[in-house]
């Protein structure tokens, strides 16, 4: 399998006219990646986490504020890539979220590959990719254009799921599957635990019905493969226990406890959630309207090799939908692995269908070029934070570059939890050791000190200093000023 890959990847290699599609599918997974501050909340911790394994050398317990980290519990594949990306390029937004990014890209080749295995051309890949990098849903913050878990993830998964459902569909042997299938469960575990699992359930119901599948599943080797994964998994959670003792207590309850119990009330949903977040929430608009008429037109052709493809495609989306949604606890990001696949059928519809020039117009215009369009323009306007606790680390990532004399100041900032500063720790992490400033947190009155700026986007805050303090503004934009703090 190994071998074929390679083969698959050479002859994309050495067709030239796919530059035209691939630089169209670069444009919205790397334009103005560092274009947004680092954003509240989960990426701001994962910056922390990367930020501190470079700075401290310390690659496999991860800490926050130089303690170990008792939010991010996840194995630390993603932290070792971020670090490593920013070790290399410099510390930065757009280093931090580059793995993430590079991940997007992958899925969006994957689509190619398979594409040309099962049917002989890219066009339906190229079709799918274009859909999966025009959906908001894969595009958005928390998946392929931020510092977070789920895009690396969503790439292994992605590559497993695309593998096993090769082996349906194609005449090959199991053990061409086994070691590959293997090592990529296992790194994405390394990505985030045991959502790298999740797509192994509807698989397991879709190898059931199939013949070949239930062979598949009593082969002596793949036994041994799932043991010796059940096994690493096992030897990595020991081995992080005696680092960190109590980690494996933290892993359970944040990770094992959430299918079953209710361990984070403020994202209970009920069961259609994640359906009506389709619609709702434009994730996958308006490819998701045009999905389940490409999925009927797929299933009744004659084609028995494209009904197969689209019945396994199709079973896999719904019922990996089903199982994400019995948790209590939904978040918008889980139902992910569902897009380049939904992304497959209508891309294979397409390929069959759009045959005369009017429908290639109008799958152009509805499918492609408007949300392509409007994901472009979202992530060139999008770049003042609507999250008040991200503005200071904005306003001192601006300053870096028209004030960049001033490498001393303190940032005054009143929060209600610590959690509520580490979007601004990153930045004041990567100026003192990475730049040589000298930034300072402080968040009370008492600690301001005359004769030094102090920068503050605080409502409350500012009306503090100018109600107590003489001062005269260094700078300011939307929301935020730099003070220099004259007397009281």
């Amino acid at each position: 399998m190994i071998r074929a890959f390679r083969r698959e990847i050479a002859n994309l290699l050495r067709t030239p006219l796919l530059v035209v599609p691939f630089i169209l599918i670069c444009f919205p997974l790397f334009y103005a990646l560092g274009g947004h501050c680092i954003y509240m909340w989960d990426e701001a911790i994962y910056a922390n986490n990367a930020i501190e394994m470079l700075h401290s050398g310390n690659w496999f317990v991860i800490q926050n504020n130089g303690i170990p980290s008792h939010y991010n519990v996840k194995p630390p594949l993603v932290i070792w890539m971020q670090a490593v990306s920013m070790g290399i390029f410099g510390v930065s937004e757009w280093a931090l979220r580059l793995p993430s990014a590079l991940a997007g890209l992958g899925i969006a080749l994957i689509t190619w590959v398979f594409s040309r295995r099962w049917l002989g051309t890219y066009l339906p890949g190229i079709f799918a990719s274009m859909m999966l990098v025009s959906a908001y849903g894969f595009v958005r913050v928390h998946m392929v254009r931020t510092g977070d878990l789920d895009a690396v993830l969503l790439f292994f998964t992605t590559a497993y799921t695309f593998l096993l459902v090769d082996y349906l569909l194609m005449k090959t042997t199991p053990g061409k599957y086994v070691l590959p299938v293997s090592v990529l469960v296992f790194l994405g575990f390394l990505s985030k635990s045991l959502g790298a699992l999740l797509p192994l359930v509807p698989l397991l119901f879709i190898f059931l019905s199939f013949r070949k599948g239930r062979g598949f599943l009593v082969q002596r080797r793949v036994g041994i493969a799932i043991f010796s994964v059940f096994c690493l998994i096992m030897l990595y959670y020991f081995a992080r226990d005696v680092a960190q003792p109590g980690y494996f207590r933290l892993v359970w309850e944040s990770e094992f406890l959430r299918l079953t119990h209710n361990v984070m009330p403020w994202h209970e949903h009920p069961f259609t959630y994640y359906i009506v977040n389709f619609v709702k929430l434009g994730f996958f608009s308006p490819h998701i309207f045009f999905l389940p008429v490409a999925i009927a037109l797929l299933l009744i052709r004659q084609d028995q090799f494209i009904r197969k493809v689209a019945g396994i495609l199709t079973a896999f989306c719904l019922l990996f939908l089903l199982f994400i949604s019995i948790p209590v606890v939904k978040l918008e990001w889980y139902d992910a692995p569902v897009y380049p696949f939904a992304s497959m059928l209508l891309g294979i519809a397409i390929w069959k269908y759009a045959r005369k020039w009017y429908l290639w117009l109008l799958v152009l215009l509805l499918i492609l070029v408007f949300p392509y369009r409007s994901v472009l323009t979202f992530y060139r306007s999008h770049t003042y934070p609507s999250e008040p606790l991200e503005r200071e680390g904005h306003f001192m990532r601006d300053l870096t570059e028209i004030r960049p004399e001033i490498k001393k100041y303190d940032v005054f900032m009143q929060v209600l939890t610590p959690e509520h500063l580490d979007q601004m720790h990153w930045y004041q992490k990567k100026l003192n050791w990475f730049e040589g400033h000298s930034v300072a947190h402080v968040d009370s009155l008492d600690k301001i000190r005359p004769g030094y700026p102090v920068l503050c986007c605080q409502e409350t805050g500012k009306k503090d200093l100018e109600g107590n303090f003489s001062y005269r503004v260094l700078e300011e934009n939307q929301d935020c000023r730099l003070y220099l703090i004259l007397r009281k």
